[in-house]
């Protein structure tokens, strides 16, 4: 399989994607923060109209060095979640209207860095995909 790189553009900077018949939002409540402060993210993830049916997963970019409130997650209306150092994997079975959650973290060290991309695809068709781009973080 043959991947490019392409630059995310303005348009992309809203933290909203839509494509294929999936929508995703993701949004941060601070992108500049004090280390130790809890950072919130809030998430919607969406099947629109018919344009598929069964599982999605969402993967939410995360900044590095950050402990997130596995808490909140298990709040969430996720099937399952997977944390791991760089993003948070969920499983979700699509809503009418969407699902919608957020979660909390914290960041352990003072950075400059962003998240990765974060990413909603259908679980049976991976080539239905949307993605929004990099959440740029200051922590000091």
């Amino acid at each position: 399989m043959l991947r490019s790189s392409v630059p995310w553009g303005e348009k992309d900077a809203r933290g909203v994607s839509e494509d294929g018949g999936l929508r995703l939002r993701v949004t941060y409540d601070r992108l500049d923060a004090r280390k130790g402060e809890t950072i919130n993210c809030s998430v919607h993830a969406e099947r629109i109209g018919s344009a598929g049916y069964g599982m999605m997963l969402a993967e939410i970019g995360l900044p590095p060095g950050v402990d997130v409130d596995v808490a909140s997650l298990r709040r969430a209306a996720v099937m399952k979640f997977d944390v791991t150092p760089d993003r948070i994997v969920l499983y979700l079975w699509p809503q009418a209207g969407g699902t919608d959650f957020s979660f909390g973290f914290t960041s352990r060290l003072r950075i400059k860095a962003a998240t990765q991309p974060s990413s909603l695809y259908d679980y049976y068709n991976p080539d239905a995909r949307v993605s929004v781009p990099p959440a740029r973080f200051s922590v000091r």
